[in-house]
């Protein structure tokens, strides 16, 4: 009984790692591909993506968050309102300043589409007792670890 396997938080946490590793690295491949089949910069789409957190934001609040030139931000906002992904709204309380906000088509662009048959594949290995474990796992991860409550 002595040679038992056991599982320590060490062991845990390298699984946990290597696994977010790859997953990452797959979702960086699959927005990396997004881009460049439609053909935006990584600096585009963070304009994007902010605006589309933000619900619009001036361009100031991108250059601070880009870490970026105002010049620069002029540049990709002019080149991202030419291909009618995003429009300027005038201040209302300030004339000189403009809102940057995102159209239907810049809206379609920031969201990066999931592949579900690749999410799917990683798991048709499994077999029903082992999905199950697996999803309990993540559901006690989920609630332990994150703070949310255990849904019944």
């Amino acid at each position: 009984m002595g040679n038992e396997f056991r599982v320590d938080r060490e062991m845990v946490v390298g699984a946990y790692t290597e696994l977010v590793r790859q997953m990452s690295a797959k979702r960086i491949r699959r927005l990396a591909e997004h881009l460049r089949s439609r053909e935006l910069s990584l600096n585009q789409y963070s304009i994007l993506n902010i605006v589309h957190y933000e619900e619009g934001c001036s361009s100031i609040q991108l250059a601070n968050r880009l870490q970026l030139k105002a010049a620069s931000i002029t540049y990709l906002v002019d080149s991202l309102e030419k291909r009618k992904l995003v429009t300027r709204v005038e201040n209302p309380e300030d004339r000189r300043s403009h809102t940057i906000h995102l159209t239907e088509e810049g809206l379609e662009l920031v969201c990066v589409p999931e592949n579900h048959a690749e999410m799917f594949g990683m798991f048709e290995q499994l077999g029903q007792d082992e999905l199950e474990m697996l999803y309990l796992a993540m559901r006690l991860i989920r609630s332990k670890c994150l703070g949310e409550e255990q849904e019944h």
